[in-house]
């Protein structure tokens, strides 16, 4: 989730379309080092004399790269002309504007508002009160409910492949009937997510599954899960680079 901060600004001289280099800040105010991290993703302002964009940038050390484009003065990435810019921390009016929504899940918000061309914005999912915030990173929607517990969804039934919005679930409960293929999606780099999975046998048992190829386990392999017939594992995922990797834990086997 991109960061806003009071009182952050700084000015460059950068041209182009490429990431600005931060020349200090103005008087009266603070740097954006002074208020973030390196790494953050901060709403911006970049103004010139009749040149402006905003966005979502990620910070660096003495840099601001422009990693999504939410308006400008073009419609697109501006080329700034020579001179001295003025960089600001700001909450853009599609964060403060109100919400898009609400839409009964994450597939129909895709469809109506696709998160390719609606990043920094904000959008309600759900079938009925309360719903859950989305929020696009220009790429995925990705779900910011953090707080009263962590989202809970039940899958009777697996089938052979199933898709797991980790956006959206804090806990998975799947039964497993039938060897299963996971993926996952739903993920925005630079926030970290976390899902606890628990996994059942059906009445059958002996089901498997099969992990994603870029999951690091601790200890260096996926987990033998219990192959009793309904026998109930545990396992724990966590990503921090939008799905690229995760880290797996196996947290329990074969619960009463």
């Amino acid at each position: 989730m991109a960061l806003i901060a009071d009182r952050v600004a700084e000015t460059t001289t950068t041209t182009g379309t490429g990431t600005v280099t931060l020349s200090g800040a103005k008087s009266g105010y603070r740097a954006f080092s002074a208020a973030f991290s390196v790494a953050d993703l901060i709403y911006y302002a970049i103004v010139g004399a009749t040149e402006w964009e905003i966005g979502i940038g990620t910070l660096g050390t003495g840099t601001l790269a422009r990693t999504t484009l939410l308006a400008s003065s073009t419609g697109s990435a501006v080329s700034f002309s020579a001179g001295t810019k003025d960089v600001f921390c700001t909450a853009p009016a599609s964060l403060v504007s109100g919400a898009l929504g609400p839409y009964a899940d994450a597939t129909a918000l895709e469809s109506a508002k696709p998160a390719a061309s609606n990043g920094g914005r904000v959008a309600l999912v759900g079938a009925s009160a309360p719903y859950a915030p989305y929020m696009s990173d220009g790429t995925t929607w990705g779900s910011l409910s953090q707080s009263g517990g962590d989202p809970y969804v039940a899958i009777a039934t697996s089938g052979t492949s199933q898709s797991i919005n980790i956006g959206s679930a804090g806990v998975v409960d799947i039964t497993l009937t039938a060897n299963c293929t996971l993926s996952f999606t739903g993920a925005i780099s630079g926030s970290a997510f976390s899902l606890r999975l628990i996994v059942r046998q059906d009445s059958t048992g002996s089901r498997s599954i099969t992990w994603p190829a870029n999951t690091k386990w601790t200890l260096g392999a996926a987990p033998t899960l219990s192959t009793p017939a309904n026998s109930i594992d545990e396992v724990v995922l966590m990503t921090y680079d939008g799905g690229t990797t995760f880290f797996g834990d196996f947290v329990a086997r074969a619960r009463a």
